[in-house]
């Protein structure tokens, strides 16, 4: 008797330790991305808003940087920046004006980095899609065709590129190998979104949804003036146009204005769960300009405001924290513009 209650309550154990082995290897956010994370190569928010040159892994960070001599490189470190180690780099002739006091950086800069398993994947010379191995080396070119903002879910790259001919940006996916292309959707589309098994995608003031095999394309609104940045948190549709920030619910009813949003510096901006984050220029001291940053809360609407003293090319969010690209390099700060720190 004492020999059967001792395996039995062996097998519970040993069950109950497997269940959560398997909740343990399975488990991912479903906004976010982690080691266990195995659809997602970044959060979203910081490729459409911010055409990611940043993402984690739990274990490294893994970025971009502009370095003298038309130089981009792709750089890996732990979460405190140290241990850094260069994984990609590429010159290129071409300039990009960034807007922030005369400040040009290469226009061929790596984005669109994501991670997934031992390979980083990212969008490098001449706007082609390339991977990395964690470890370094072994840099392959993937694909032949033009592309931003990469997004890698499951094993299927999803980006927005470009057609020539037509002169408009359209969405395709393809897989981690470069082959199976398929054209999604066609039309000057800026940003896309995935959520409850569909795409959302902006294109001029309008936003769509339509399923992952890019069927049954449907108008959810549409608001006459360009939309700038996409986001669906728990039901609902959020969005920035003539310096404000709505809501819609997700079949597109019950449109409200949030909050204002003033000038945005570049494309200083990104959503995270509950969360608006921008950058802005205002007027200061006898013609002066403040850099001001900008944390708005999607529920009720509270604003919280920082001055810094840096100007922000990006804005990312990286294990709670926000990250950005500025002049001398990528910073690091919490959600409500304190701690700044520089991390590269």
């Amino acid at each position: 008797m004492r020999k059967y209650k001792i395996a039995k309550i062996s097998i519970v154990i040993l069950v109950f330790a497997l269940i959560v082995s398997s909740c343990g290897d399975n488990e991912y956010e479903e906004n976010g991305f982690s080691s266990r994370n195995p659809y997602k190569g970044n959060y979203i928010g910081n490729l459409m808003s911010a055409s990611s040159g940043i993402t984690y892994n739990g274990n490294y960070i893994f970025f971009s940087a502009f370095r003298p001599g038309n130089y981009t490189r792709l750089y890996k470190s732990n979460i405190n920046g140290r241990n850094i180690a260069l994984l990609a780099e590429y010159q290129t002739a071409n300039l990009f004006d960034s807007g922030t006091a005369g400040i040009h950086f290469p226009a061929d800069s790596i984005t669109g980095v994501n991670v997934i398993n031992d390979w980083v994947y990212f969008i490098g010379a001449e706007r082609m899609i390339y991977k990395v191995e964690i470890l370094g080396g072994n840099n392959q070119r993937i694909s032949d065709r033009s592309a931003s903002k990469l997004f890698v879910y499951g094993e299927n790259f999803y980006f927005i590129g470009r057609n020539e001919e037509q002169r408009n940006n359209n969405l395709y996916v393809m897989d981690l190998y470069g082959n199976n292309l398929e054209l999604l959707h066609d039309g000057f589309i800026s940003r896309f979104y995935f959520y409850d098994e569909h795409i959302y995608f902006s294109r001029y003031g309008s936003i769509y949804k339509m399923d992952f095999d890019g069927s049954n394309v449907l108008e959810i609104f549409n608001t006459l003036v360009p939309i700038h940045g996409l986001h669906i948190n728990d039901g609902k549709i959020y969005f920035v146009m003539n310096f404000g920030l709505y809501k819609t619910d997700i079949d597109g009813s019950n449109k409200m204005r949030i909050g204002e949003v003033g000038r945005i510096l570049g494309n200083a901006m990104n959503f995270y769960e509950n969360y608006f984050f921008y950058v802005s220029l205002e007027s200061g001291f006898l013609g002066s300009e403040r850099t001001i940053f900008h944390q708005i809360n999607l529920e009720t609407g509270s604003v919280r405001r920082r001055r810094i003293n840096h100007r922000p090319l990006f804005i990312y969010v990286i294990n709670d924290r926000i990250f950005f690209h500025g002049i001398r390099g990528l910073y690091s700060m919490n959600f409500n513009g304190s701690n700044l720190r520089r991390f590269n």
